[in-house]
């Protein structure tokens, strides 16, 4: 008779832990789909990095073509006020 306590007790003991496990597992299996995924959109993020490093490049230069327009811009500006004041002052 306490054969048949142990067995049910054992047994109930499993069963519960099964059922307790199986939403776990199912949840683990979604973490693996969203591990895989990750791991995709990684892949795809180090393709683009040399383009994106290269763009970087490219409006660091653009800048900078941009700071030297401005900077002859202001020369030329410059310039022509002088040259401007030169001739009323000649005029006068």
């Amino acid at each position: 008779m306490i054969w048949w306590l142990v067995i049910v007790l054992v047994v109930g003991s499993l069963l519960i832990l099964a059922i307790a496990a199986v939403p776990l597992l199912r949840r683990l299996g979604e973490l693996g789909i969203a591990a895989r995924r990750l791991a995709l959109r990684t892949g795809d993020a180090q393709r683009l990095v040399p383009a994106v490093t290269a763009l970087q490049h490219r409006a660091e230069q653009m800048q900078q073509d941009l700071a030297a327009i401005e900077e002859r811009t202001t020369q030329m500006r410059g310039g022509r006020q002088s040259t401007a004041r030169l001739i009323k002052l000649s005029d006068g």
